[in-house]
């Protein structure tokens, strides 16, 4: 129900202010990545932007390097991208996902190339 996701959003605005959570007011007032970490850490926005694709140094986000890859070589990125960011995943098994992305990229451009 839409009012569920609204008062589950109020809730969490709410323990930012007040509670073990609490965000010290000089860090929101100084802190000019404050508002992109707070919408990061919304439950829709674990979805849509999770954190572990958005804390490269750069400030890219993954997607935006991806979306315009063919799917092995993007999600190949997407491991590497990853790799040692994301909660509850070794960093050797990403790089391994990723390895394998990059093997299925090699044996597709080998038929294609086998084939003309």
């Amino acid at each position: 129900m839409p009012n569920e996701n609204v008062s589950d959003v109020a809730a969490f605005r709410e323990s930012l202010y007040e509670g073990p959570n609490c965000v010290p007011p000089a860090q929101r007032a100084t802190d000019p990545g404050f508002i992109r970490k707070v919408t990061q850490s919304a439950p829709e926005e674990r979805v849509k932007h999770p954190q572990h694709y958005n804390s490269h140094p750069s400030g890219i986000e993954c997607i935006a390097v991806i979306e315009e890859m063919t799917l092995n070589v993007g999600t190949a990125m997407k491991y590497l991208w990853r790799a040692g960011l994301k909660p509850g995943e070794e960093t050797l098994r990403d790089l391994k996902k990723a390895q394998q992305y990059i093997q299925f990229e090699i044996e597709r451009v080998t038929r294609r190339s086998a084939a003309k």
